[in-house]
């Protein structure tokens, strides 16, 4: 009898643990086991190749494709320059006289010809531009009367318009003009000799191959070692001025 009144005075107790578990609320935060935070992972982008917490794969396209990535930047410059300054001066004049003999026959059975043509000043070439010059071919008429004319020949005008010439009347022009000056120039040079003291100046000048050793060195009867051995007997010769601006003075009162 004692010992179910011992069970009996446990009775309350045994009911109080039960209703007091009954009350405790699923998930409740209170009896939830505590959370830790993992600390952040350690930087280990130092530069290398090897990186902490990261894993890469030996045959996989390596490039950078995150923030902190290492770029190779390659700049190539190239710089090139060059200077180049070209000046040529030239005149040229083309005159082209026939043989005096072909086949037996005299000049004045030929058909001696000039061909007529004038460079540019600004180039060191012939570029075949029409005749215009009346001082120039003058000149050039000189030498040529000098020497006995045309004989039956003429005048061949190796010559072209120029590019920016684009009009048929452009080739008209060139040829009438060409021919005029062509004989206004014949018709100075041929009143300069006759009239101008340039024959005379020419002749005084030129006196010293008219006798002694001069005419014997253009008679060809004189060698370079002639005129050596002469010019060491008898010393520098007298200076004489060439009078090239009076020569071209009067070149230019007849043009």
């Amino acid at each position: 009898m004692k010992n179910y009144l011992w069970l009996v005075a446990l009775l309350p107790l045994l009911s109080g643990c039960e209703s007091q578990a009954i009350l405790v609320k699923k998930d409740d935060a209170y009896f939830a086991p505590p959370k830790t935070e993992a600390p952040p992972p350690a930087d280990g982008r130092a530069g290398g190749v090897f990186e902490t917490g990261y894993n890469w794969s030996l045959t996989a396209d390596r490039r950078a494709y995150r923030v902190g990535d290492i770029l190779t930047v390659i700049l190539e410059e190239s710089t090139q320059s060059s200077k180049q300054a070209k000046t040529n001066f030239g005149k040229s004049n083309t005159v082209d006289i026939g043989a005096p003999t072909i086949f037996g026959h005299t000049k004045d059975k030929l058909s001696g010809s000039i061909d007529a043509n004038r460079g540019d000043y600004q180039n060191g070439w012939d570029t075949d531009q029409f005749p215009i010059d009346n001082f120039e071919l003058t000149q050039a008429m000189m030498q040529i009367i000098r020497n006995g004319g045309f004989g039956n020949g003429g005048t061949n005008f190796d010559a072209k318009t120029r590019r920016n010439s684009t009009d048929l009347e452009d080739i008209f022009i060139a040829h009438i003009a060409g021919m005029d000056v062509m004989a206004r120039a014949l018709e100075s040079a041929a009143k300069l000799l006759e009239e101008s003291p340039y024959k005379k100046m020419l002749a005084d000048r030129y006196a010293s191959f008219d006798s002694g050793k001069g005419k014997e060195f253009e008679d060809g009867k004189l060698t370079l070692e002639d005129l050596v051995a002469y010019a060491k007997a008898n010393g520098e010769p007298k200076q004489t001025s060439g009078k090239q601006e009076l020569y071209e003075a009067i070149v230019n009162m007849y043009c």
